[in-house]
C-alpha cells in the first residue's frame, strides 16, 4: 500500500550473506528474478546447466550444499554477474523450459500493471481524499454473506471521538465540553 500511495519502491532484505539458491537476481533491464533450487540430488547441476554454466557444477567451492553456504557470497557474485546478462523475461523463459523453481520478481510499483493482481482484485482503485486517486490492497477472501470491500479512508486521529462518546459512552454534551476544558480529550468541536 505504501508503495502504491507513494509511488516510491519498498527496499528489499540483504541477500549477499544468504542462501544463494533462495536469492533474486537482477537482470540486466534492471528487473529482478527469484530462483529457489531444491536440494535433491542433482538440481545444483542441472540450474546450471539450464543458466549456461555447467562448470560451476564442477567447481569444488560449489559442489555441495554445505561448500555452497559456505562461499555463498561468492556463489552469490557469481550468479549476480550471470544473471545481469539477460533480461528478466529471457530468464523467466529459461525457467520454465527447464523446470526450475523460479520466477519474475514484480515491484509494488509493477503490480499495478499486472494482469492477474487486477483481475482478482488483490489492488483496487480507491478516491483517497488526501491522496487522489490511487490503488490499495483488496481483501484477500470474499464472504457470501458478509462483503468486505474498501469503503473509505482511515479515520484521523479523534475523528470520531463526538460519535463515541455521545453514542457508545451515552456522555452529554455539557459532560463532553467539561473533559475538553479540562484536557481530557482535544479538538473536539461542540455545537
Amino acid at each position: 500500500m505504501n508503495a502504491m500511495i507513494t509511488r516510491q519502491p519498498v527496499p528489499r532484505h540483504e541477500r549477499r550473506s544468504t542462501d544463494a539458491l533462495r536469492n533474486y537476481y537482477q537482470c540486466n533491464d534492471g528487473k529482478w528474478v527469484c530462483v529457489t533450487v531444491s536440494y535433491k540430488p542433482g538440481a545444483w547441476e542441472h540450474f546450471c546447466q539450464a543458466i549456461g554454466h555447467p562448470e560451476l557444477a564442477k567447481d569444488p567451492r560449489f559442489e555441495t550444499r554445505e561448500k555452497r553456504l559456505d562461499n555463498c557470497e561468492e556463489l552469490i557474485a557469481l550468479l549476480d554477474k550471470i544473471f545481469a546478462t539477460r533480461p528478466q523475461e529471457e530468464w523467466h523463459q529459461v525457467f520454465v523450459e527447464n523446470d526450475i523453481f523460479a520466477t519474475r520478481v514484480n515491484s509494488p510499483m509493477d503490480l499495478k500493471d499486472d494482469p492477474q493482481v487486477l483481475e482478482n482484485e488483490y489492488l483496487v482503485d480507491f478516491d483517497h481524499p488526501l491522496f487522489g486517486r490511487s490503488l490499495v490492497p483488496g481483501y484477500p477472501v470474499h464472504f457470501s454473506q458478509t462483503p468486505a470491500d474498501t469503503r473509505g479512508k482511515a479515520p484521523e486521529q479523534g475523528e470520531h471521538t463526538m460519535e463515541v462518546l455521545r453514542e457508545i459512552a451515552g456522555y452529554r454534551d455539557s459532560e463532553i465540553r467539561q473533559l475538553r476544558d479540562e484536557g481530557v480529550i482535544q479538538g473536539v468541536p461542540l455545537p
